[in-house]
C-alpha cells in the first residue's frame, strides 16, 4: 500500500507563509485595536460621570490588565513562526493599535452619556475584568 502524504505538509517550510503571517498580523492587530477601543469606552465612561479618584482607579486597572496583553502581542508579532516582524516594526504597530484607547475615550466623552448609559458601560467593564481575573490570573 502506497502511503499518501498531505500535500500541505510536503510544502512546509521553516518560515511562515505570507497568508499565515497576514492572518496572524491582522488578527493580533485588529483584535488589539478593538480591544483597546472598548477599554477606552470604559475609561471615558469613568471620567464622564464618576469622581476623579474612581476614574483614575479604573484607568489604572485597565493599564495593568493591558501590560500582559501588549507583551504577548509583541511576542507573537516578532515570533519567526507567527508574525515574523522586526522588533521596531512590531513595537510601532502595537503602539498604533494601542492608541485606539484614546479614540474610545473621545467617543464616550463627546457623546455625553447619561448616568444610566455610564452605569451600563461600567458594569460591563467590571464584568470583563472579573472574567479576566477569574480565568487568567
Amino acid at each position: 500500500p502506497e502511503e499518501r502524504k498531505d500535500p500541505e505538509a510536503a510544502n512546509e517550510s521553516p518560515t511562515p507563509s505570507r497568508s499565515r503571517k497576514v492572518r496572524v498580523l491582522s488578527g493580533v492587530l485588529l483584535g488589539d485595536f478593538l480591544h483597546n477601543l472598548v477599554d477606552g469606552f470604559f475609561i471615558g465612561a469613568a471620567f464622564a460621570n464618576c469622581d476623579t479618584s474612581m476614574a483614575w482607579t479604573i484607568t489604572a486597572a485597565t493599564v495593568y490588565h493591558e501590560l500582559a496583553q501588549e507583551i504577548s502581542d509583541y511576542l507573537v508579532l516578532t515570533n519567526k513562526d507567527q508574525g515574523d516582524l522586526k522588533p521596531f516594526m512590531a513595537l510601532g504597530l502595537n503602539f498604533l493599535s494601542g492608541m485606539s484607547v484614546l479614540f474610545g475615550v473621545c467617543i464616550v466623552l463627546s457623546a455625553e452619556p447619561s448616568n444610566f448609559s455610564t452605569g451600563c458601560l461600567l458594569a460591563y467593564g467590571a464584568g470583563v475584568y472579573l472574567q479576566i481575573a477569574a480565568t487568567e490570573c
